[in-house]
């Protein structure tokens, strides 16, 4: 016999469920980004905004980590009477190589028509805190062992990819997008034990449209290099009829000055698979090749198990691999080191 526990989360799936019938909606045209405006949630069937980044405690000894952050905006909910937030955190402990990934469902919203809190975005729920308004952010989460509560401040200007802020997925969809390539971080990370001082360095990404995530499979790529520069690379494919749709690069200089990087032959040679069983192999090495560009990078997992799929027995939002990797990038004779992070989704 399931337990409650089991029969609520049942309940809970229905419910995302049921969020996805707003993906039969039809698109509706997307207004070029403006911020700080465009930083509080929208309308839109699919919205998240994703932080993720390296930090070292100041403490001795120093201990290195990695992290991932989360709040997904889901839809309508049938009758289109209220909205469904969902929140992921990873805590990535680099020392001893442990993952430890954690779902929390937040609370269903209001629907609202427009920006709903001014320029703010603001997600409190329980022990989760996301909020933050023109590039100084507060993430303060806590699950089971894991904690973190963390200051980001932005060192450039957003960068808004695409045409103003304005992806085009090949014709099929179109999503508003932009990130804050560099933010500066101070906090506390707690893993087990007494909360650790550390520093560090993040990469935020807000995207907001009418799509629906089961629909895609993508590959996406951010690199920041310790010569001040920021790289941001991916490709999106459609599912059914299964076909590459989009492929995007960019390369944000020192001065937060964003250029679109010419994608003809890029190429992406996935070494080093990692099994999760019978449910997916992903590579844990790459080598990107932007030849028009000059630019070559290397990404390396620094452990091979950075799977987000949760302990529990169902897990609400998408299972996916999102990994903390250390990045060289090579151009003419110039090496430069670096961090970022890769993320497969939807190949399982």
């Amino acid at each position: 016999m399931q337990s409650t526990h089991a029969v609520r989360k049942a309940l809970l799936v229905a419910g995302l469920c049921a969020v996805a019938a707003c993906a039969g909606h039809p698109a509706v045209q997307l207004d070029p980004v403006q911020l700080p405006l465009d930083e509080a949630a929208h309308a839109d069937p699919l919205e998240w905004w994703y932080y993720t980044g390296h930090l070292v405690s100041t403490d001795a000894p120093a201990r290195h980590y990695g992290f991932e952050v989360t709040v997904f905006q889901l839809g309508q909910l049938v009758g289109g009477h209220g909205r469904m937030q969902l929140g992921h955190f990873a805590l990535i402990d680099l020392a001893d190589q442990s993952y430890h990934p954690h779902e929390m469902l937040g609370p269903i919203l209001p629907h609202h028509d427009g920006p709903a809190s001014g320029f703010d975005f603001d997600f409190h729920h329980g022990a989760w805190k996301v909020e933050g308004s023109e590039g100084k952010d507060h993430v303060a989460v806590s699950a089971g062992d894991q904690a973190v509560d963390l200051h980001l401040e932005a060192d450039k200007p957003a960068a808004l990819l695409g045409d103003h802020g304005i992806v085009d997925y090949g014709g099929v969809v179109d999503l508003a997008y932009y990130s804050r390539t560099r933010m500066e971080v101070t906090g506390t990370v707690r893993d087990g034990d007494a909360p650790h001082p550390v520093r560090g360095m993040a990469w935020m990404d807000h995207q907001w449209g009418s799509a629906d995530m089961k629909d895609f499979q993508w590959k996406w790529f951010s690199a920041q290099l310790d010569d001040g520069r920021e790289v941001i690379l991916f490709q999106v494919w459609r599912r059914k009829p299964h076909e590459m749709i989009r492929t995007y690069a960019a390369l944000v200089d020192s001065a937060g000055h964003l250029a679109d990087l010419p994608v003809q032959g890029l190429r992406i040679d996935e070494q080093d698979p990692w099994s999760a069983g019978r449910h997916a192999s992903y590579p844990t090495s790459w080598g990107v090749d932007v030849p028009d560009a000059g630019l070559q990078l290397q990404f390396h997992a620094q452990l091979p198990q950075q799977r987000f799929k949760t302990r529990g027995l169902v897990q609400l939002g998408p299972v996916y691999w999102e990994g903390s990797c250390t990045v060289l990038l090579k151009q003419a004779d110039q090496e430069v080191p670096g961090v970022g992070f890769v993320e497969y989704a939807g190949f399982e």
